[in-house]
């Protein structure tokens, strides 16, 4: 058996925080059947000989639920395919619960046909946000974006910094020579 000396390190809040981090920002919405509304429905099938036993034991259930058997289970989940595509700004799948999948399963669904061979990505952050927000945000998962609309985003607001900076020259000089 090994010692705490060994694994002590795994067992520490900040390796704790990481995981549940890890969980956080990796996990999708989940909502699936009412089950308790299944079960009921189950029940309703039976025979008749065992549909009146197991309305001994559900009937004082059903009547306690009252209408709130039939809300449908939500939460979220943790999906480790989805955890391992990596992040673009501009990506070509897209992560996602469909509703009407009633199984718990997620999909990552192509934004555009995808080449052979060509790497599935997904945005762990709103690609509606500026650069300096998005990845800001993406602090969070432990790296710098610097997927192709990054680079873009960069070097148009370093062009539009250098341009405004060249302006800025161009009329200070000529307000002087007037």
């Amino acid at each position: 058996m090994r010692s705490q000396a060994t694994y002590g390190a795994l067992f520490t809040p900040e390796v704790y925080g990481s995981i549940v981090g890890l969980f956080e920002l990796n996990n999708l919405c989940l909502v699936s059947d009412p089950v308790v509304e299944n079960y009921f429905l189950h029940i309703d099938e039976l025979p008749a000989a065992e549909k009146a036993a197991a309305q001994v034991t559900t009937g004082p259930l059903l009547d306690a639920l009252d209408r709130d058997y039939d809300k449908a289970c939500e939460g979220t989940a943790y999906y480790p395919l989805q955890a391992c595509v990596n992040h673009s700004c501009a990506p070509n799948a897209h992560a996602m619960k469909r509703e009407r999948d009633v199984t718990g399963s997620a999909v990552l669904l192509a934004l555009r046909p995808l080449s052979v061979g060509e790497e599935v990505t997904i945005s762990y952050v709103d690609e509606g946000m500026k650069l300096s927000a998005r990845r800001a945000e993406l602090r969070d998962y432990g790296f710098h974006c610097t997927c192709p609309r990054c680079v873009d985003d960069e070097a148009r607001k370093k062009a539009s910094k250098d341009k405004g900076k060249g302006k800025s020259k161009s009329s200070s000089s000529s307000k002087r020579a007037v």
